[in-house]
């Protein structure tokens, strides 16, 4: 891969409305002061929301350039849930917010997309969910992502828990203001954290391609996501400073894929896994796309409809290095392996329960955004 990938890149996104600026390198999270100055309210408190802010040198960096008085909201949990809210609305009380400043992977993000909009109790996170009001920002938004995966620093979305329930709220209002991606983030986290991180940019580059919503500019996005972690996912995970340059470059290009074309069948099946199982996400989407691929490829060749996704269905076998002596299932279940990562359900030891249960919960807005309609006896085998 070339050495571009390893120099300083200036992104611009667009998510269907305004321009977001997008500074993807190494050291854009010392520009955190500098951008506070820029959008912040003046005089007003900064809001700093994440898991152990500042126990990393990056994180303890880029806290240093803020002159203005910090409030830190901590993180906790698994998965991001409604009823959390009601504690960093405590925290905050009356004070008056000149920016929100999120460090940390998507559901950090997440919280500071929903503490910007007002979104601060179980009840207003409800009445956004069912559509009776819209998520609307109401004050600055930065975001440092730590981990390459989510994309969350650059979509529209946010994704919080009610009883035990997936939501996805999406309004442009939820697309922060400025994103800082600094791969020095990826250095200070675990290799597990890495690698989970990267199967979930990997896996929305693969769900982009293979969406009914895909688009030119979607397709450039994610062509290039998938070519870059599918050659410096291992890499990165093994700590070589230049491959983690380049997963935080492939996770702001997949997150700004999915942006346009939204999830698809791997990601429906993932929530629950992370919710009710504890499995961390990327992990929990990487459990299908197995056995996801190999069936897409076998109705690709069964059916006429589905000759458009011929080519970007070739492209992700080549990427991945499948061939007829390497079938696509196999290779995906010798990533995860190669990871760290149980390669199967079975393996993560879920029963046959806890798969059934998996897709009787499945979110239905992310499955009818592939061009393959799946019956439930279908969805079960994608966990063999």
């Amino acid at each position: 891969m070339s050495s571009r990938f390893e120099t300083s890149l200036d992104l611009t996104s667009e998510c269907g409305a305004p321009f977001r600026r997008g500074l993807v390198r190494c050291g854009a999270a010392l520009l955190l002061g500098r951008a506070i100055k820029t959008i912040g309210i003046p005089g007003r408190t900064i809001v700093i929301v994440g898991r152990n802010v500042g126990s990393s040198r990056a994180a303890e960096n880029a806290l240093a350039t803020i002159s203005d008085e910090k409030l830190v909201i901590p993180i906790s949990g698994s998965v991001l849930e409604s009823e959390y809210l009601s504690e960093p609305a405590r925290l905050i009380g009356n004070q008056p917010i000149g920016c929100i400043v999120a460090i940390g992977g998507g559901r950090t993000i997440d919280l500071g997309k929903l503490l910007a909009c007002g979104i601060r109790d179980t009840a207003a996170a409800r009445a956004v969910i069912r559509g009776d009001v819209n998520a609307r920002r109401n004050v600055p938004l930065i975001a440092l992502p730590t981990t390459a995966g989510s994309g969350s620093e650059c979509t529209p979305f946010a994704v919080v828990y009610d009883q035990g329930r997936k939501a996805s709220i999406e309004n442009i209002s939820l697309v922060p203001d400025v994103s800082l991606v600094d791969a020095r983030f990826l250095a200070s986290a675990p290799a597990s954290v890495n690698a989970v991180a990267g199967l979930d940019a990997l896996c929305q580059a693969i769900e982009s391609l293979l969406s009914k919503f895909t688009t030119p500019e979607s397709s450039v996005r994610a062509r290039r996501a998938l070519l870059i972690a599918s050659q410096y996912l291992r890499r990165a995970v093994a700590g070589e400073t230049s491959a983690q340059r380049a997963m935080a470059i492939a996770g702001h290009l997949a997150g700004q894929a999915i942006a346009i074309t939204r999830t698809t069948i791997p990601h429906a099946l993932s929530y629950n896994l992370s919710y009710s199982q504890g499995i961390p996400h990327g992990h929990a989407v990487s459990l299908s796309m197995g056995r996801y691929l190999e069936l897409f490829g076998s109705l690709i060749n069964s059916s006429a409809k589905l000759g458009v996704w011929r080519a970007p269905y070739g492209l992700i076998e080549s990427a991945l290095g499948a061939s007829q002596k390497a079938p696509i299932a196999k290779i995906w279940g010798s990533l995860l392996d190669e990871l760290g990562l149980a390669p199967t359900a079975k393996d993560c030891g879920l029963s046959m329960q806890d798969i059934h249960k998996t897709v009787d919960l499945v979110d239905l807005a992310r499955m009818a955004n592939s061009p393959v309609k799946l019956d439930r006896s279908q969805l079960i085998a994608l966990f063999d």
